[in-house]
Order: structure tokens, then sequence, then C-alpha cells
């Protein structure tokens, strides 16, 4: 980890990778705790490989069928992905910025939309009634959905949630960030949270205008209640 900064540690023994003398030249980044810190770009290719190898079992998954004895693997199937697999990727997309890990998450939600669509059965339906299909499926049951997590499309909120939950451990503990604010910070993680943040205030503001608007929406029941649009019953404070 300190033979990371070539700039840093000039004095590191030219024997240890990373080290500014080494003829490898200095590491391209490092893995802490499952993540992986580094050059950006180096970041996301890692992670994608990370992403793609958790969920290599699914391979398998797809090929169980029913037998004699067991006549219940469709459900089964169901419960690996939506329990097991789809909940391969939150914890990164809470430790990394939105942009490394996006291309990880991303080919992440490809793989687990393909053994979704074999389980359903979706290739016998055209195309746009299949990405219907996926989008019903990423919402939580209590909307209608199969639970699939859609970690992709809630990175930047996870990632905000997490480092702004951390936040005033992180300025306790490490004395570099004691005098750092939040809101105006120009280190590149802290921008990033707080960028994320905006956005999820951002759309959090246009669902509040959306449910307003359903609310003005009234039917009447046979028995000559009214009754508003439906819409979910809560909303996150802004």
């Amino acid at each position: 980890m300190f033979a990371h900064g070539r700039h840093i540690l000039t004095c590191t023994p030219a024997h240890i990778p990373g080290s500014t003398y080494h003829p490898g030249g200095p590491v391209e980044g490092f893995k802490c705790v499952g993540n992986y810190k580094g050059n950006d770009e180096w970041v996301q290719r890692k992670h994608k490989e990370d992403m793609l190898k958790r969920l290599r079992n699914l391979d398998h998954v797809d090929e169980l069928r029913d037998t004699e004895r067991i006549q219940n693997v469709s459900q089964l199937r169901k419960m690996l992905l939506t329990d097991c697999a789809a909940l391969q990727a939150p914890y990164f997309a809470r430790c990394q910025r939105p942009d490394r890990v996006e291309p990880g998450l991303k080919a992440a939600q490809g793989r687990l939309k393909d053994s979704w669509e074999a389980l359903a059965g979706a290739g016998a339906s055209p195309q746009e009634r299949r990405d219907l299909a996926w989008a019903q499926a990423l919402l939580p049951p209590t909307m209608g959905g199969a639970g699939i997590h859609d970690t992709h499309a809630l990175r930047g909120a996870a990632y905000a949630a997490s480092y702004i939950a951390c936040w005033p451990t992180l300025q306790r503990v490490c004395p570099a960030l004691a005098s750092e604010a939040f809101a105006s910070s120009t280190l590149p993680s802290t921008s990033a949270a707080r960028q994320a943040y905006e956005e999820a205030r951002t759309v959090r503001g246009e669902v509040a205008a959306i449910y307003a608007a359903y609310d003005k929406e009234i039917y009447h029941m046979l028995d000559g209640e009214e009754r508003a649009r439906f819409r979910p019953a809560s909303l996150t404070p802004a």
C-alpha cells in the first residue's frame, strides 16, 4: 500500500514491487477489504472482473431443472438469483465512487438479467416486452417486482449514504480530514459523495412532484368513496 505512492516513498528499496526504482515501475493499485484502490482505469477493470467472477456460479444455476424428487427448482433458482447473486454488489457500491464501480455493476446487472430471462422463459417475447419485464423485476415485491436489487441504478445513493454516515468518524480518526468541510471539500471522494447526494435529492424532488399530481387524480368507487390514484405510501424525507 505504501509503495503505491512512488512520489512519497522514494527511499523504498528497489526490490519491493511499486518502488520508484523497481524495474516494473509503480504498481497500478492494491486491494483492501475487498475493494480495489489505485488508478481509475485499473480499479474499473479489476472491479468488473471481480463482479463477473462472483457471478460465475449462475452458469450452473441456470442449468438446474426439476427432477422426480425435487419439483420446485424454479423457485430455488429465483431465490438464488434475488437473495444471493443480486446482493453481491451493494457492498462495493457503498465503498467506491460511483464512476469507479459503474462498469462492473453494469456488467453484473447484465449477467443477472441473462439468468432472470432464462428463468422466466423470456426468449419467446419481443425485446420491448422483455425490457419491460426486466424493469418490473427490479422493483421490490411490494410494488409488484421480483426484488432483484438494482445496485447499478442505486450506486450513487448507496455511496452517498455510506460516506455521509461515516464522515463524522472519518473526521475524528483522520487528522487530515478534521478541518475538511463536507459541503466544500475538493477531495475526489468527498466531491463524488456530495454530487451523488445532490442527485438523489433532485430525483426525490421529481418523485414528490409526481406523487403530488397523483394525489389530485380522484376517482369514485361504486359506493361513492373517493380515492386518489395509487402510489407508494411513503417517500424518504428530503
